[in-house]
């Protein structure tokens, strides 16, 4: 069985402001990794035709996690998923 790597284009900062991402090339990859802080930057990064969106989860934005800068809530996340779903109705 061949594996198949999946390269996502990602800024490698915590947390990447919006003014750093630069999507101009985001075709070249199979996905994005987030780790910006706006709902924005994935829902930009669906509509612009990304198959894989990962995001960063937490339960408590309040807690010390290391992640938490760049991660979402749940509440975001399924505002996150609902803006994707929307774009999917628009792009059939």
């Amino acid at each position: 069985m061949k594996k198949k790597i999946n390269w996502l284009y990602c800024v490698p900062e915590y947390p990447c402001p919006l003014t750093n991402i630069d999507f101009s090339e985001l075709e070249s990859y199979s996905g994005y990794s987030n780790h910006c802080p706006e709902i924005i930057a994935p829902i930009t990064a669906a509509a612009l035709g990304t198959k894989i969106i990962e995001v960063h989860i937490t339960s408590n934005k309040e807690k010390n996690f290391f992640d938490n800068p760049v991660s979402f809530n749940y509440k975001e996340l399924e505002e996150i998923m609902k803006q994707v779903r929307n774009i999917e109705k628009i792009k059939r």
